[in-house]
């Protein structure tokens, strides 16, 4: 477990959970498990670009474009700008629950 970062962040693991809270994202958020859920705080005021993948996926979307499914929420928020990957093969991915 992560808390109160600032800056960019990449990280995975093949068996377990990832949780993080972002204070701010510079570049980008890369966050991985093959096995396990990631469960990211971040903040969603800022211009991003999502690739979130998982068993299922929950985040909260506002002014969002691309294509937002149970499994997968691929697009940008206010318009792009950085990275953000989080991935659970076997898992789910939460942001903001």
């Amino acid at each position: 477990k992560l808390d109160k970062v600032d800056g960019s962040l990449k990280a995975s693991t093949s068996a377990g959970s990832i949780e993080v809270t972002m204070k701010s994202i510079s570049r980008h958020l890369v966050l991985a498990t093959s096995s396990g859920s990631v469960r990211v705080n971040m903040p969603l005021d800022m211009g991003a670009n999502l690739n979130l993948t998982g068993s299922k996926v929950s985040i909260p979307l506002q002014n969002f474009t691309g294509q937002a499914e149970k499994n997968a929420v691929i697009g940008k928020i206010n318009g792009g700008g950085v990275e953000i990957k989080l991935s659970a093969s076997s898992g789910n991915v939460y942001v903001n629950q």
